[in-house]
């Protein structure tokens, strides 16, 4: 199972392109804007501070610890936001990896990672808010035991349980700042820094396309979208995934095929919808979730490169692939980086890593997909960085 949602944008292969595609780079600057707001916290700070890539030597026990969950746990482990939610999942796995971490030091952390995973889960629940039509979606997906709301790790950022019914619309994200300790002040700020994300996602195609598709629904098709959630919810049932024990990977990956067959069964204005709805949620985890979670984690995207063997992939599925034959930084799924490259001007997002050797060097095969409009948005003006070179 792929550990990263698809990214829902293009290839930009041109530099002449950076200033284009106005409407996600109106969301990567909101989504930058956030990640920053939330970095000038205490609370995050007590966070991100002891992750592998921020720790400087020597290493602390908690950093070692938190080094054995990343490469026992992974893909589970790729986004920081809700370490408070997947370490306790993958708690046993540490026990190949010479026992469980304890020790105040550790619990104090772990409380700290579960109150930034709540206060980030109530956020993405604030975004989904503004989705067309909430709350009433009969998005298939959203069918119990699916992958967006099941209780166990799926791969998804999952829906809360009655998140439909919370009545979040209103306001800003309820109640993060009382999880986060955040001052008046700060709150005020997260507020705002939501309310320019919520914008950004109104903005996009992805957000046109599901408000298009949601006035094209009648009953018929609407009747045709509950049906198909029926029956993901009768596939999926504790009682019938009881009948075959699968380990947790496996169970992840069946829910997302019976979610895709029954999706794929769908037609007409139906099909249509839970497309649509596929494209904008995968939209708010993507942007409000992983690639904000690279950068409160660990702020801007750093530079790898130059690379050899650059593949463009199509400009549908926003593919590119590269390889390195020196690197100084660490890249690792779900890493955000810059690529050397006069053909990519946005940022990309890997998705695998493949290491190789030959009889002198280590060599480096990077699957990855490009962030489209990253580049306008978070690279400086060429002005700006005249004046920074001054």
């Amino acid at each position: 199972m792929s550990d990263s949602p698809v990214i829902l944008v293009r290839v930009v292969n041109t530099r002449a392109a950076i200033a284009g595609s106005p409407e996600y780079s109106t969301l990567w600057r909101a989504i930058d804007h956030q990640a920053a707001t939330w970095r000038r916290t205490e609370t995050i700070n007590r966070f991100i501070h002891p992750l592998p890539r921020n720790a400087t030597s020597p290493r602390s026990p908690l950093t070692k610890s938190l080094e054995h969950f990343q490469a026992a746990g992974r893909p589970m482990l790729a986004n920081p936001m809700v370490y408070g939610t997947s370490i306790p999942f993958a708690m046993p796995l540490l026990e190949r990896w010479g026992g469980r971490p304890s020790g105040p030091e550790w619990d104090d952390w772990l409380d700290v990672a579960a109150r930034v995973d709540t206060g980030h889960r109530r956020t993405v629940a604030w975004l989904r808010s503004r989705l067309p039509g909430y709350p009433l979606l009969p998005a298939p997906q959203l069918a119990p035991g699916s992958s967006l709301t099941t209780p166990e790790l799926s791969g998804r950022l999952g829906w809360m349980p009655g998140e439909l019914a919370a009545g979040l619309a209103a306001g800003g994200p309820p109640q993060v700042d009382a999880v986060l300790r955040l001052t008046r002040s700060q709150s005020a700020e997260f507020d705002l820094a939501a309310w320019g994300v919520a914008e950004g996602l109104r903005g996009s195609a992805p957000w046109v396309r599901l408000a298009s598709a949601a006035d094209g629904l009648d009953r018929m098709s609407r009747e045709q979208l509950l049906a198909a959630r029926r029956t993901i919810r009768d596939r999926l049932a504790p009682a019938v995934l009881a009948r075959t024990p699968m380990s947790m990977l496996d169970c992840a990956e069946l829910r997302a095929t019976v979610m895709e067959q029954e999706v794929q069964r769908l037609d007409g204005a139906a099909r249509e919808y839970a497309d649509a709805f596929d494209g904008a949620e995968r939209l708010v985890e993507e942007a409000g979730s992983e690639v904000f979670g690279q950068l409160v984690a660990y702020s801007s995207p750093h530079t790898v490169g130059p690379p050899r063997d650059l593949d463009l992939g199509t400009a549908e599925s926003g593919a590119v692939a590269f390889t390195l034959d020196h690197f100084d930084h660490l890249v690792e799924p779900s890493s955000l980086v810059w690529v050397d490259d006069e053909l990519l001007v946005d940022a990309v997002r890997i998705v695998g890593v493949n290491l190789s050797t030959d009889n002198i060097d280590t060599h480096m095969r990077i699957t990855a997909r490009t962030l489209e409009g990253t580049g306008g948005a978070w690279r400086p003006s060429t002005e700006q960085s005249a004046a920074l070179a001054e």
